[in-house]
């Protein structure tokens, strides 16, 4: 129930005038079960999640679409399945087509691994900036942006470009490419907290970060395994830059390649890493240490 607001004051004649004002009903997110896996759009955006399809059904992408229209915090509840995003399109950012942009505050929660979400010729998921984001128990993979030779922060985050404040528990973010820095997932200027998540097998490219491009962001990994992501440049497993933060704890960085500096981490232009409990084995970088470049500024590690 709302709030009701009372206000007592004075007629001209002296007596006591009492006014009360309706109540308002507190403001509820809403929530969209998904019941099809097709990729097709919503049919009007009415805070129903429903295609032109006969029946309606409700999809992911329409489920977004709806989601991107409320000013609350919505929940989307994904079955197992998998969602392949077939829908090509370019310039817009509605989830319309191509990849699924989130532009307000959402949660998804997956049934497991077993909820797969694929792209198809654009990355699966870009989130926007200042934009909390929850995702947990699904999988995320084969994004693909871009090809060899295009350049560009565009052309960056295969599985997932983040500019907001991003959660992901319980998630597998694989075999995604990106042609600029970010194989798996991208983050410039936001916040990335992982938790028992799985980033294996994505590339780069032309450019940084085969996992993970970190650019002016707050990261922290909690039981994290990076493994077989590959970079064309630096940083095969993650590239952190422009002061980000990265704390790591309990996670395994192995079996990530760069052709240049860092096979499994790099970080540079006042980027700082934080290890406890890390294992970092088995990475093969180009013309520095293996696993992370020699002497990098900022990395504090402890029982590593």
């Amino acid at each position: 129930m709302g709030t009701g607001i009372l206000r007592v004051g004075a007629s001209a004649a002296g007596a006591i005038v009492v006014f009360t004002l309706a109540t308002c009903p507190q403001a509820h997110g809403l929530t969209f079960d998904v019941n099809n896996t097709a990729d097709a759009a919503d049919a009007l955006i009415d805070g129903t999640c429903a295609t032109t399809a006969v029946p309606p059904v409700c999809t992911l992408r329409a489920a977004i679409q709806e989601a991107n229209a409320t000013i609350e915090s919505d929940v989307i509840n994904l079955p197992d399945g998998k969602y392949v995003l077939k829908l090509v399109g370019a310039g817009e950012d509605n989830a319309a087509t191509g990849g699924l942009d989130i532009l307000h505050d959402l949660t998804i929660n997956g049934a497991g691994a077993k909820a797969i979400i694929r792209g198809k010729k654009d990355r699966v998921f870009q989130i926007a900036t200042e934009t909390p984001v929850t995702m947990r128990d699904l999988t995320i993979s084969k994004g693909k942006l871009g090809k060899k030779g295009d350049s560009g922060s565009e052309f960056s985050g295969g599985g997932i470009r983040n500019e907001g404040d991003l959660t992901l528990e319980r998630v597998v973010v694989a075999n995604n490419t990106a042609a600029h820095g970010g194989g798996g997932i991208s983050s410039s200027g936001g916040s990335l907290t992982l938790t028992d998540v799985t980033v294996r097998n994505n590339k780069s490219l032309d450019d940084d970060g085969g996992g993970f491009d970190l650019g002016e962001s707050t990261v922290t990994l909690t039981r994290v395994t990076i493994s077989k992501n590959k970079s064309a440049d630096e940083g095969g497993g993650i590239e952190a830059t422009d002061d980000s933060v990265v704390t790591m704890t309990n996670c395994t960085v192995s079996g990530n390649s760069a052709k240049a500096q860092g096979g499994g981490l790099r970080n540079e232009n006042g980027a700082a890493l934080a290890l406890t409990n890390v294992t970092i084995a088995g990475n093969k970088g180009g013309r520095a240490v293996g696993s992370i470049p020699r002497r990098p500024r900022g990395l504090q590690p402890s029982r590593t």
